[in-house]
């Protein structure tokens, strides 16, 4: 759907501008300037239109002229005329300006010299271009007009200029308010889908302009072929005779042509009805294991779901799990061909991993991909793969005697990779059974990206009762990547053995949203918006579309209610007059606003009851 200012923006304009609700021909400023020079000014006669001469010689003894189209400021005419001694050249300007139609622009200058042949048939040629300075031209005088045939003597917007030989030059300009005859708007591509049904256009157009368009068919291998086109004369298109199997993208090229008034046509929205191509998904909410730490000698279960979200069926689609510990590839331990996954549904699969004491303690992560052969055409590809990391631990119990370390962002624990605040408040808590020396800080290390932070810096609070010390921290943190250490004497990280407590985080003024999707998804009458952001907007809005672009339901979301990283919304499958939608495919754009930056991204859910 192409409805606003910022949709507008994002498509490919030439000579159109999106204005008051509508995209129509642009306008463009042209400035037309005369410089006249009589033979002591420098005996030179200068017609342009943006400071380019329309004249083919400006040294000459006689009068310069050029006519525009007062529509479209295209010159008609351009001529220079030598008249010192030249009878036949002054009749022949004469006729000149008498065959000039009524309303035509007319730029006239003298270089050298214009009076000397100034016969009574021109000077009254020349009052019919609105001229009153004309009969007050002497010998090698400086004389200008910017005028308009059939302008009555003394009209405003004449504009006329004279000097006498000795007084200088003279020097007229004026700027004209010209619209673009033609103008192209070509929308972004379009696809992929498995079927083309109606191109929907809210235009207006004046008596006598034009508006059209042109399908541009897009192969798989990019190449672009141009379809029919057609003269609008209705508001639906029917575009179905475009082959989805021939050209499963697309994009539409608009042609704007004014009217010999200079009217444009508009266009207020377009919108595309199509069927996409099936949607694989997988993500944190299909996707899960049993545990995040597991012993030597266990067993850890894998349990996800590979959804088709779109709205073609997806077929042959292969399915595998790769092992990875420390991100280096380990072991395919799971594939398996899923012959088919129909609109709208998803198949579900366990799967079971022991780990033996051949897989040493350490960081480990499940790879799930679906289509990982890329074989399934599809509009977002980026989510079909999903990471579940876990970590291993030798088969002992640690000492109680120990500190386990964690950490809180502003109030929440984080996992690696998260965005946080440039301005965080960092609660490292040390939980301890019986009692936990802390007198010796050398044996106690906090660092930030390699960088140790001293005990001075840090807020220490003692909660004897709960056993547990908590350190704050809250420092100014600029855009990048950050890592969290804490080490020191009888310290782990919880559920695990390692060395030392170490979380990634990231800190960016960028205004993104991340991994949007609605859960559940189809469903019956309530799910929730989630995404993550990069960072806290002003102000954030979901908008709810039928799949044609009607507008149904609008959830702003204030500031406060927004957190770094992680936001949940929820919706409860109504639209704006309170009654419950239909089931079917519906589309849903979250936007982002953040001082003058906007980011939209656009997804599908769907209800079924």
């Amino acid at each position: 759907m192409i409805d606003d200012d910022f949709s507008f923006r994002n498509q490919s304009k030439v000579g159109v501008e999106y204005s008051n609700g509508k995209l129509s021909l642009s306008i463009d400023t042209l400035n037309i300037s005369v410089l006249s020079a009589g033979w002591n000014a420098g005996a030179n006669c200068v017609i342009a239109i943006d400071g380019i001469n329309q004249l083919d010689n400006s040294f000459f003894a006689g009068m310069g002229i050029v006519v525009f189209d007062p529509i479209t400021m295209k010159v008609d005419t351009s001529a220079w005329f030598q008249l010192f001694d030249n009878r036949p050249n002054a009749e022949a300007l004469a006729a000149l300006i008498n065959n000039i139609p009524l309303g035509k622009i007319v730029v006239m200058g003298v270089a050298d010299d214009g009076q000397h042949r100034l016969i009574p048939e021109l000077r009254t040629a020349i009052k019919t271009l609105g001229s009153t300075k004309i009969d007050q031209l002497v010998f090698r005088g400086s004389w200008a007009i910017i005028g308009r045939k059939g302008a009555s003597p003394g009209d405003p917007d004449i504009i006329e200029d004279i000097k006498d030989p000795y007084d200088g030059s003279v020097y007229l300009e004026k700027k004209y308010i010209v619209p673009n005859s033609k103008g192209y708007l070509t929308t972004t591509k379009l696809g992929p889908v498995s079927s083309w049904d109606t191109l929907f256009v809210d235009y207006q157009i004046p008596s006598g302009a034009e508006l059209s368009v042109t399908p541009i068919g897009i192969r798989q291998n990019e190449q672009v072929d141009t379809l029919s086109t057609f003269i609008l004369d209705s508001s639906t298109i029917p575009i179905n005779f475009i082959s989805p199997k021939s050209y499963p993208y697309a994009k539409f090229r608009f042609k704007f042509s004014q009217n010999q008034n200079g009217d444009s046509p508009s266009i207020s929205q377009i919108g595309v009805s199509h069927h996409n191509t099936a949607e694989l998904a997988i993500n944190y909410q299909t996707a899960a294991i049993d545990r995040d730490t597991v012993m030597q000698g266990e067993t850890i279960a894998v349990n996800f779901k590979a959804s088709n979200v779109g709205e073609g069926r997806a077929l042959t689609v292969k399915t595998k799990i790769d092992l990875l510990k420390s991100n280096v590839f380990l072991e395919t331990v799971f594939d398996s061909t899923l012959l088919f996954i129909n609109p709208e549904s998803s198949i579900e699969i366990d799967y079971d991993k022991v780990i033996t004491t051949e897989y040493e303690p350490g960081n480990y992560k499940f790879v799930i991909e679906l289509d990982y052969d890329n074989a399934i055409l599809e509009l977002y590809e980026d989510n079909n793969s999903f990471e579940l990391p876990f970590v291993v631990i030798k088969d002992t119990v640690t000492s109680i005697s120990s500190a386990v370390v964690s950490a809180n962002f502003d109030g929440y624990e984080i996992y690696d990779g998260d965005f946080v605040s440039p301005n965080p408040n960092i609660e490292i808590l040390l939980d301890y059974s019986g009692t936990y020396e802390l007198s010796d800080t050398t044996k106690f290390d906090i660092r930030l990206n390699q960088k140790r932070i001293s005990f001075s810096q840090l807020s220490t609070t003692y909660e004897t009762q709960n056993n547990r010390i908590i350190f704050s921290y809250k420092p100014q943190l600029d855009n990048g990547d950050y890592a969290l250490s804490v080490s020191g004497e009888n310290i782990r990280p919880a559920n695990s053995d390692a060395a030392e407590y170490v979380r990634f985080f990231k800190v960016s003024n960028e205004n993104k949203i991340l991994y949007p999707y609605n859960y559940p998804n189809p469903f019956i009458n309530e799910t929730y918006f989630t995404f993550k952001l990069t960072k806290v907007p002003n102000e954030l809005k979901i908008k709810i579309f039928t799949v044609a672009g009607r507008l149904i339901k609008e959830i702003e979301v204030k500031r406060e209610e927004l957190n770094f990283d992680f936001n949940r919304i929820y919706w409860d499958g109504r639209d704006a007059d309170g009654d419950l939608i239909a089931n079917g495919v519906y589309l849903y754009k979250i936007i982002s606003y953040d001082d003058n930056e906007t980011t939209t991204v656009t997804n599908k859910l769907a209800i079924v009851r």
